[in-house]
Parts: structure tokens; C-alpha cells; sequence
């Protein structure tokens, strides 16, 4: 086994607060619902969203649409194609967007569930690095918070890793490959409740298709996700310091990245299927 494998509107005048806590998918002058594919199926609205949109980046910073969780832009990202609005464009080399040391009591911990939602066009799907949270032996100086982190295999296929600290995690792979420069949308669930079994913490549904699920590597379990200072970030893996870790086969994500969004809970398939269907239809996740 590889060292590194262990290891996606203009905003809104009202307050977060007085949103309401679903988003369902736009309707028609006739009232239908517009949707490319998926149930007509309502989700929670995210703990936090960037949708990269124009209007949300300010020099550096990119806005968090439903929280304060504002992200930085490391290098000199520049606007790219997207599904909705607009979109950044990271370069594989320098560029990602960082967010900080966050969320920890959304991640670690026993029964907690999240889920991640973005767009992404890479470049080569090979070994790139999409969203994670997790400092290890790939930062000089080597660490040992771990906490999780997402990517695509030699082969293209989506893989979710969960990790305590100080010990290998558990490895679980989606059966699907992603093809260079074309857009795909990926929801990652996490159940910490599930403890009977390895792979049925995690769920892929990748362009509203449910996938099937493989184990490259089990450590012992149950095990939760450990509360350790790691930065969440898209495109690279960071140190505990926020600096690039690029040691032992990390490659940084090249391509597009349209549309992301963390929720607090594990989405069912169905509401999955519903925010791919609201961004294939090109609109935001949050209802106008």
C-alpha cells in the first residue's frame, strides 16, 4: 500500500438565522420542479457553503454563504468554467482554498455524521487531492492528526478515508471513475453511528448515482474520528500550521471546483441526488 492512501447568486440579504433549515429544488413559471435527475426531495441547509461564485470572493477571501466560515485562496486562483455562476480554477502546483482549523465539532468524535458536497472538473484524476482535514506523515515535520480526508485513486475513483490518531484508518473506495476535464459531482456521507460494519459509515453518490463501495485497508474497529488540530482544506492536504504538505505521493488538485458545502448530518441518497440535481440544473443550493 501506498504511504499516501493513508491517510463544489449573489448573496443572500437575510440573516443565516432566518432561513429556513431546508433547500428544495427551483420551480417553473407553471410551478413544476425543475430538476435534471433525482427525486423532488428537500435537504438541510449546509453548515457551510462556498459556492466560489464572483460575487462571494474579495481579493483572497471566498465567503462562507451560510455561516462565517470564510475560506482563503492560496496562489492567484483565477475564475474558471463552473455548473453554477461562477467557479475557481486551481492549478495543481501552488493554489488551494483553505478554511482553517473548523468544524471540529461537526467531524470528531463518537456518532457524529457529516456529509461534503462540490463540483469538480480535474485535470488528471490520478492520485488528486480533493477535500480534507488531516495533518500526517506527509508534512515535514511529520504529524499524526488525522482526521479525514478525500481523493481520487490511480484509477479515478473516489476514495474517503477515516482516521483516529496515531494509527491507520479505514480506507473505503467507491466503484466509479472519474474522467480528466469533465465535471463531476460528488457527495461523501459519513455515519460515526454505524458501527457494525466498516464500510457502511461512509456513502458515495457521485453524479446522483448511488456507488458501490470496496475496503483497501481496515484498521481495528470500531474507531472514531480523533479530535486533532488538522486544517480543512480543497485541493492539498495542510499541516496543523496551514502549511503544504506535499510529502510521500500527495498531488495537489489541477482543474475546476464549483459548489461546495459541509452539512451536520449524513444525507439520505435521495437528498443527495437532489443537490446534484439542483446544481446540474445550474442553481445554487440555497432556494431564491
Amino acid at each position: 500500500m501506498r504511504a499516501f492512501a493513508l491517510l463544489p447568486l449573489l448573496l443572500l440579504a437575510c440573516d443565516p438565522a432566518d432561513k429556513d433549515d431546508t433547500a428544495s429544488l427551483p420551480t417553473d413559471s407553471r410551478g413544476d420542479t425543475q430538476s435534471t435527475s433525482g427525486p423532488d426531495i428537500d435537504y438541510p441547509t449546509p453548515v457551510a457553503y462556498w459556492p466560489l461564485d464572483d460575487a462571494d470572493v474579495n481579493g483572497d477571501t471566498v465567503a462562507d454563504r451560510v455561516g462565517d466560515l470564510d475560506g482563503t485562496l492560496a496562489g492567484t486562483i483565477s475564475e474558471g468554467d463552473a455548473v453554477v455562476k461562477q467557479g475557481r480554477l486551481l492549478n495543481g502546483q501552488d493554489e488551494w482554498i483553505a478554511f482553517g482549523d473548523v468544524l471540529d465539532e461537526v467531524f470528531a468524535g463518537a456518532d457524529k455524521a457529516f456529509s461534503l458536497a462540490f463540483w469538480a472538473r480535474p485535470a488528471d484524476p490520478a492520485l488528486a487531492t480533493l477535500m480534507v482535514k488531516t495533518a500526517d506523515f506527509a508534512c515535514v515535520p511529520q504529524e499524526d492528526n488525522r482526521q479525514w480526508s478525500t481523493y481520487l485513486e490511480e484509477d479515478g475513483s473516489p476514495q474517503f478515508v477515516y482516521q483516529p490518531l496515531d494509527t491507520n484508518g479505514q480506507i473505503v473506495g467507491g466503484e466509479h471513475e472519474i474522467s480528466a476535464d469533465s465535471w463531476s459531482h460528488f457527495v461523501f456521507t459519513y455515519d460515526g453511528s454505524v458501527d457494525t460494519d466498516a464500510l457502511e459509515r461512509v456513502t458515495f453518490v457521485v453524479d446522483g448515482v448511488t456507488l458501490n463501495k470496496t475496503s483497501t485497508h481496515s484498521a481495528l474497529f470500531p474507531l472514531d474520528i480523533a479530535d486533532g488540530p488538522a486544517h480543512l482544506s480543497f485541493g492539498i492536504r495542510l499541516s496543523s500550521q496551514g502549511l503544504p504538505c506535499t510529502e510521500n505521493g500527495i498531488v495537489p488538485f489541477a482543474g475546476g471546483v464549483d459548489e461546495i458545502a459541509i452539512w451536520e448530518v449524513a444525507l439520505t441518497d435521495d437528498q443527495a441526488r437532489s443537490v446534484h440535481a439542483r446544481g446540474a440544473a445550474g442553481y445554487g443550493l440555497l432556494a431564491e
